[in-house]
């Protein structure tokens, strides 16, 4: 799967996963939610993509700084093309989450088009 989106906002989860969520350029509106996860993480490292999720997360802090603790929104637009797998998650309050659920999890790419 692949969007062009803006970044909205994001956060490190628990779990050390980044947590951005990303908007439909047309409408603002219509957000889900991208997840590069911790290359550190076992089922991640066990998969064989563990350089292409920490490629990803690297890409997203040169652009952005590190991410904070708590939900932060960004200030300045930021556009990007992210690739990834789609999965749909169980919806548990999680901010900017799709109605159905759906995110980019995991993010294998990003490239950045503006803001950076």
């Amino acid at each position: 799967m692949q969007v062009r989106a803006t970044i909205v906002g994001w956060k490190i989860e628990n779990d050390n996963d980044y947590h951005i969520v990303i908007a439909d350029p047309g409408n603002p509106g219509e957000t889900m939610i991208a997840e590069p996860p911790s290359s550190a993480c076992s089922g991640a490292c066990s998969s064989g993509y563990g350089a292409l999720f920490q490629s990803a997360r690297q890409a997203f802090v040169a652009c952005m700084g590190d991410p904070p603790a708590q939900f932060g929104y960004r200030n300045t637009t930021i556009v990007a093309v992210i690739t990834g797998v789609p999965m749909f998650d169980v919806l548990h309050g999680q901010t900017g989450v799709a109605p159905n659920g759906i995110e980019i999890h995991p993010v294998i790419s990003v490239t950045f088009e503006s803001g950076c």
